[in-house]
Order: C-alpha cells, then sequence, then structure tokens
C-alpha cells in the first residue's frame, strides 16, 4: 500500500520518500493515534495543565492534536468504518433457523 501511495502521490515533500519511509510513517501515525484515543477514552485525568495552558493549549482536542497529528481526522476516518460491528451486537442465529 506504501508503495501505491508513494506512487501516486503529487505532493512534492512526499515524493522524496520512499515506500518504506511512507510506511514507517503510518506506523508510527497509528501507534500514537491508538494510544491517544485509548487514553481520551479511558484516562479521567486527561484534562488540561498549566504547561498546556501556557504553550497555548486551551481546549481538549488541541491536546489530543499535540500528541497525535492529525487525530481528529484520524478518528472520523476510522469511525466511518462500516465493516467494523462490535462482535456484541452480532446475531449469531443461523438464517436457516434453529441448529438441531
Amino acid at each position: 500500500m506504501a508503495n501505491y501511495v508513494h506512487g501516486k502521490t503529487t505532493h512534492r515533500e512526499l515524493q522524496r520518500l520512499t515506500g518504506d519511509q511512507m510506511q514507517s510513517r503510518w506506523r508510527t501515525y497509528i501507534k500514537k493515534f491508538w494510544g491517544t484515543l485509548y487514553d481520551s477514552i479511558h484516562r479521567a485525568g486527561l484534562g488540561l495543565t498549566k504547561r498546556d495552558v501556557a504553550n497555548g493549549i486551551t481546549l481538549i482536542e488541541q491536546k489530543l492534536e499535540a500528541r497525535c497529528p492529525e487525530f481528529l481526522r484520524i478518528k472520523v476516518l476510522f469511525s466511518e468504518m462500516s465493516n467494523i460491528k462490535p462482535a456484541g451486537t452480532v446475531d449469531l442465529v443461523s438464517p436457516l433457523g434453529p441448529l438441531s
């Protein structure tokens, strides 16, 4: 996939990267994304600190973006994936009726 994107990109800075470098960047972004997403959901203390305010971060969204560039865009991308369905919501009944 990285080689395909590398071959199709028109962005000059990205054209300088190899497919392996693009793949490495993708993995880094995704690792940061999942860590930031986990913390945003499970950490109750993910508020703004004095250091955040001193650095000009005044919203939680800004803090999330500071921890993971393009966090909100990646979150939207993954939340719109229609083929992902939590296992707890899947109907496991056979369409042929009860199995006996």
